[in-house]
Protein backbone atom coordinates (compact mmCIF):
# COMPACT_ATOMS: atom_id res chain seq x y z
CA UNK A 1 0.00 0.00 0.00
CA UNK A 2 2.87 2.26 1.22
CA UNK A 3 4.41 1.22 -2.36
CA UNK A 4 1.21 2.11 -4.46
CA UNK A 5 1.20 5.90 -2.43
CA UNK A 6 4.32 6.13 -3.00
CA UNK A 7 4.78 5.29 -6.75
CA UNK A 8 1.30 7.62 -7.33
CA UNK A 9 3.12 10.73 -5.14
CA UNK A 10 6.13 10.47 -7.66
CA UNK A 11 3.60 9.99 -10.72
CA UNK A 12 1.69 13.34 -9.74
CA UNK A 13 5.31 14.98 -9.02
CA UNK A 14 6.16 14.13 -12.29
CA UNK A 15 3.47 15.10 -14.65
CA UNK A 16 1.16 17.20 -12.23
CA UNK A 17 1.38 20.29 -15.00
CA UNK A 18 0.71 18.26 -18.21
CA UNK A 19 -2.63 16.71 -16.44
CA UNK A 20 -3.19 20.67 -14.79
CA UNK A 21 -2.96 21.71 -18.80
CA UNK A 22 -5.34 19.09 -19.41
CA UNK A 23 -7.75 20.41 -17.24
CA UNK A 24 -7.57 23.46 -18.38
CA UNK A 25 -8.07 22.55 -22.24
CA UNK A 26 -10.93 20.41 -21.02
CA UNK A 27 -12.67 23.25 -18.99
CA UNK A 28 -12.19 25.92 -21.86
CA UNK A 29 -13.40 23.64 -24.33
CA UNK A 30 -16.80 22.74 -23.06
CA UNK A 31 -17.54 26.70 -21.63
CA UNK A 32 -16.60 27.83 -25.39
CA UNK A 33 -18.87 25.11 -26.59
CA UNK A 34 -21.69 26.28 -24.16
CA UNK A 35 -21.10 30.11 -25.15
CA UNK A 36 -21.43 29.06 -29.13
CA UNK A 37 -24.61 26.84 -28.27
CA UNK A 38 -26.39 29.79 -26.88
CA UNK A 39 -25.16 32.28 -29.05
CA UNK A 40 -26.17 30.59 -32.09
CA UNK A 41 -29.73 30.26 -30.28
CA UNK A 42 -29.94 33.46 -29.65
CA UNK A 43 -28.82 34.71 -33.39
CA UNK A 44 -30.97 32.36 -34.79
CA UNK A 45 -34.04 33.59 -32.70
CA UNK A 46 -32.79 37.66 -33.96
CA UNK A 47 -32.68 36.38 -37.47
CA UNK A 48 -36.17 35.12 -37.31
CA UNK A 49 -37.79 38.06 -35.96
CA UNK A 50 -36.13 40.49 -37.86
CA UNK A 51 -36.12 38.65 -41.21
CA UNK A 52 -39.73 40.34 -42.01
CA UNK A 53 -38.64 44.05 -41.05
CA UNK A 54 -35.72 43.74 -43.28
CA UNK A 55 -37.88 42.31 -46.53
CA UNK A 56 -40.69 45.04 -45.58
CA UNK A 57 -38.22 48.27 -45.22
CA UNK A 58 -35.46 47.13 -47.84
CA UNK A 59 -36.91 49.33 -50.34
CA UNK A 60 -37.25 52.25 -48.21
CA UNK A 61 -34.06 52.20 -46.56
CA UNK A 62 -32.05 51.07 -49.87
CA UNK A 63 -34.14 53.09 -52.80
CA UNK A 64 -35.83 56.16 -51.40
CA UNK A 65 -33.42 57.07 -48.54
CA UNK A 66 -31.53 56.95 -51.11
CA UNK A 67 -33.21 58.24 -53.96
CA UNK A 68 -34.26 61.53 -51.39
CA UNK A 69 -31.10 62.00 -49.67
CA UNK A 70 -29.39 62.73 -53.70
CA UNK A 71 -33.00 64.79 -54.61
CA UNK A 72 -32.18 67.09 -51.30
CA UNK A 73 -28.73 67.56 -51.91
CA UNK A 74 -28.89 68.15 -55.78
CA UNK A 75 -31.88 70.77 -54.96
CA UNK A 76 -29.95 72.37 -52.52
CA UNK A 77 -26.84 72.51 -55.27
CA UNK A 78 -29.59 74.15 -57.94
CA UNK A 79 -27.70 77.35 -59.86
CA UNK A 80 -30.09 80.25 -60.78
CA UNK A 81 -27.39 82.18 -62.08
CA UNK A 82 -28.32 82.54 -65.33
CA UNK A 83 -28.38 85.50 -67.90
CA UNK A 84 -31.97 84.90 -68.33
CA UNK A 85 -34.57 87.52 -66.53
CA UNK A 86 -37.19 86.34 -64.47
CA UNK A 87 -36.71 82.83 -64.90
CA UNK A 88 -35.80 82.18 -60.63
CA UNK A 89 -38.56 80.14 -59.10
CA UNK A 90 -40.08 82.09 -56.13
CA UNK A 91 -40.09 80.26 -52.64
CA UNK A 92 -43.42 78.43 -53.56
CA UNK A 93 -42.92 77.60 -56.64
CA UNK A 94 -39.56 76.24 -55.17
CA UNK A 95 -42.18 73.96 -52.03
CA UNK A 96 -44.29 72.51 -54.90
CA UNK A 97 -41.54 71.61 -56.83
CA UNK A 98 -40.01 69.65 -53.89
CA UNK A 99 -43.05 68.20 -52.88
CA UNK A 100 -43.49 66.92 -56.46
CA UNK A 101 -40.04 65.16 -55.94
CA UNK A 102 -40.27 63.68 -52.58
CA UNK A 103 -44.16 62.45 -53.55
CA UNK A 104 -42.77 60.81 -56.71
CA UNK A 105 -39.76 58.84 -54.63
CA UNK A 106 -42.52 57.72 -52.19
CA UNK A 107 -45.34 57.42 -54.75
CA UNK A 108 -46.98 53.28 -55.21
CA UNK A 109 -45.64 53.63 -58.84
CA UNK A 110 -45.21 49.37 -60.50
CA UNK A 111 -42.12 48.37 -59.05
CA UNK A 112 -41.30 46.70 -63.13
CA UNK A 113 -41.08 50.52 -63.91
CA UNK A 114 -37.90 51.14 -64.11
CA UNK A 115 -37.12 55.37 -63.57
CA UNK A 116 -33.98 57.01 -65.38
CA UNK A 117 -33.15 59.12 -62.32
CA UNK A 118 -30.17 61.15 -64.58
CA UNK A 119 -33.18 62.65 -66.25
CA UNK A 120 -35.60 62.98 -63.41
CA UNK A 121 -33.08 65.37 -61.80
CA UNK A 122 -32.85 67.10 -64.86
CA UNK A 123 -36.66 67.80 -65.17
CA UNK A 124 -36.59 68.96 -61.42
CA UNK A 125 -34.08 71.24 -62.04
CA UNK A 126 -35.64 72.54 -65.48
CA UNK A 127 -39.26 73.04 -63.38
CA UNK A 128 -37.96 74.84 -60.66
CA UNK A 129 -36.06 77.25 -62.91
CA UNK A 130 -39.19 77.56 -65.06
CA UNK A 131 -42.07 77.11 -63.02
CA UNK A 132 -42.14 81.04 -62.44
CA UNK A 133 -42.45 81.68 -65.65
CA UNK A 134 -44.90 79.58 -66.61
CA UNK A 135 -47.47 80.71 -64.15
CA UNK A 136 -46.86 84.19 -64.84
CA UNK A 137 -48.22 83.56 -68.37
CA UNK A 138 -50.82 81.67 -67.50
CA UNK A 139 -52.17 84.33 -65.17
CA UNK A 140 -51.60 86.57 -67.94
CA UNK A 141 -52.88 84.62 -71.29
CA UNK A 142 -54.60 81.91 -69.19
CA UNK A 143 -52.43 79.06 -70.71
CA UNK A 144 -51.72 76.28 -68.07
CA UNK A 145 -48.92 76.46 -66.63
CA UNK A 146 -48.85 72.55 -67.09
CA UNK A 147 -49.30 72.58 -70.65
CA UNK A 148 -46.58 75.26 -70.79
CA UNK A 149 -43.97 73.46 -68.94
CA UNK A 150 -44.57 70.07 -70.36
CA UNK A 151 -44.49 71.37 -73.64
CA UNK A 152 -40.91 72.97 -72.89
CA UNK A 153 -39.85 69.70 -71.44
CA UNK A 154 -40.39 67.69 -74.11
CA UNK A 155 -39.57 69.87 -77.37
CA UNK A 156 -36.12 70.86 -75.50
CA UNK A 157 -35.22 67.28 -74.64
CA UNK A 158 -35.49 68.85 -70.59
CA UNK A 159 -33.34 71.82 -71.61
CA UNK A 160 -30.64 69.98 -73.41
CA UNK A 161 -31.80 70.73 -77.04
CA UNK A 162 -29.09 72.33 -79.56
CA UNK A 163 -32.66 74.41 -79.85
CA UNK A 164 -32.87 75.08 -75.93
CA UNK A 165 -29.12 76.28 -75.71
CA UNK A 166 -28.35 77.99 -78.59
CA UNK A 167 -31.44 79.66 -79.88
CA UNK A 168 -32.99 79.92 -76.26
CA UNK A 169 -35.80 78.58 -77.86
CA UNK A 170 -37.63 76.11 -75.99
CA UNK A 171 -41.02 75.30 -77.94
CA UNK A 172 -39.95 74.66 -81.43
CA UNK A 173 -40.54 78.19 -82.79
CA UNK A 174 -39.94 78.29 -86.25
CA UNK A 175 -39.76 81.07 -88.40
CA UNK A 176 -41.54 81.31 -91.62
CA UNK A 177 -40.46 84.66 -92.48
CA UNK A 178 -38.33 84.91 -96.03
CA UNK A 179 -36.73 88.40 -94.82
CA UNK A 180 -35.00 87.66 -92.10
CA UNK A 181 -32.62 89.57 -90.11
CA UNK A 182 -29.35 89.00 -89.06
CA UNK A 183 -29.39 86.74 -85.73
CA UNK A 184 -33.65 86.34 -85.91
CA UNK A 185 -33.33 82.50 -86.75
CA UNK A 186 -31.14 79.71 -87.64
CA UNK A 187 -31.29 76.47 -89.82
CA UNK A 188 -30.73 73.03 -87.87
CA UNK A 189 -30.85 70.49 -90.43
CA UNK A 190 -30.98 70.84 -94.31
CA UNK A 191 -31.97 73.97 -96.76
CA UNK A 192 -35.85 73.84 -96.28
CA UNK A 193 -36.69 77.08 -95.64
CA UNK A 194 -39.47 75.08 -92.93
CA UNK A 195 -36.30 74.32 -90.74
CA UNK A 196 -35.82 77.46 -89.83
CA UNK A 197 -36.04 78.44 -86.10
CA UNK A 198 -36.48 81.71 -83.78
CA UNK A 199 -33.30 82.63 -82.46
CA UNK A 200 -34.46 84.52 -79.47
CA UNK A 201 -32.19 86.44 -76.38
CA UNK A 202 -33.54 84.47 -73.02
CA UNK A 203 -35.47 81.85 -72.32
CA UNK A 204 -38.20 83.77 -70.86
CA UNK A 205 -38.57 85.90 -74.50
CA UNK A 206 -39.38 82.52 -75.68
CA UNK A 207 -41.92 81.35 -73.09
CA UNK A 208 -43.69 84.63 -73.98
CA UNK A 209 -43.26 84.06 -77.90
CA UNK A 210 -45.17 80.93 -77.24
CA UNK A 211 -48.24 82.64 -75.13
CA UNK A 212 -48.25 85.03 -78.44
CA UNK A 213 -48.53 82.32 -80.46
CA UNK A 214 -51.31 80.72 -78.80
CA UNK A 215 -53.29 83.82 -78.03
CA UNK A 216 -52.86 85.35 -81.06
CA UNK A 217 -52.81 82.71 -83.71
CA UNK A 218 -56.81 81.47 -84.53
CA UNK A 219 -55.92 77.83 -84.89
CA UNK A 220 -55.49 77.38 -81.22
CA UNK A 221 -58.78 79.92 -80.56
CA UNK A 222 -60.75 76.94 -79.12
CA UNK A 223 -58.39 76.03 -76.44
CA UNK A 224 -59.17 79.39 -74.92
CA UNK A 225 -62.60 77.51 -74.44
CA UNK A 226 -61.44 75.20 -71.94
CA UNK A 227 -61.00 75.15 -68.55
CA UNK A 228 -57.41 76.13 -67.41
CA UNK A 229 -57.27 73.43 -65.40
CA UNK A 230 -58.30 70.44 -67.78
CA UNK A 231 -54.98 69.76 -68.81
CA UNK A 232 -55.74 66.79 -71.28
CA UNK A 233 -57.94 68.91 -72.87
CA UNK A 234 -55.46 71.16 -73.77
CA UNK A 235 -52.92 68.46 -74.70
CA UNK A 236 -55.10 67.04 -76.67
CA UNK A 237 -56.64 70.26 -78.14
CA UNK A 238 -52.85 71.43 -79.04
CA UNK A 239 -52.49 67.86 -81.24
CA UNK A 240 -55.83 68.43 -82.94
CA UNK A 241 -55.10 72.10 -83.45
CA UNK A 242 -51.46 70.56 -85.09
CA UNK A 243 -48.94 71.90 -82.98
CA UNK A 244 -46.69 69.32 -83.81
CA UNK A 245 -47.03 66.57 -86.05
CA UNK A 246 -45.72 63.83 -83.11
CA UNK A 247 -49.31 61.25 -83.33
CA UNK A 248 -48.45 60.87 -79.80
CA UNK A 249 -47.95 64.09 -78.78
CA UNK A 250 -51.02 64.75 -76.59
CA UNK A 251 -50.20 61.73 -74.70
CA UNK A 252 -46.73 62.84 -74.25
CA UNK A 253 -47.50 65.82 -72.72
CA UNK A 254 -50.55 64.14 -70.53
CA UNK A 255 -47.99 61.95 -68.84
CA UNK A 256 -45.49 64.09 -68.22
CA UNK A 257 -47.62 66.34 -66.37
CA UNK A 258 -48.76 63.50 -64.44
CA UNK A 259 -45.76 62.02 -64.11
CA UNK A 260 -44.25 65.17 -62.80
CA UNK A 261 -47.06 66.26 -61.14
CA UNK A 262 -47.45 69.70 -63.08
CA UNK A 263 -50.78 70.17 -62.88
CA UNK A 264 -50.17 71.21 -59.53
CA UNK A 265 -48.66 74.66 -61.06
CA UNK A 266 -52.41 75.15 -62.17
CA UNK A 267 -53.73 75.80 -58.78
Amino acid sequence: MNFNYLKTKAWLQTYWFRLLVICLLGYVFVQKDISFQFNMNENRQLATATTTEIKSNYVQDNDQKSALEQLTTLLQKVSLNSNESNTSAPPQAKAVTAQIGSNFITSSAPKEKKVDKEKYKKELLYIERFSNVAQTEMEKYGIPASIKLAQALLETNVGTSRLATKNYNHFGMKCFSRKCRKGHCSNFSDDSHKDFFRIYDNAWESYRAHSLLLTENSRYKDLFKLDKTDYKAWAKGLKKAGYATDKNYAEKLIRSIEELQLYKFDK
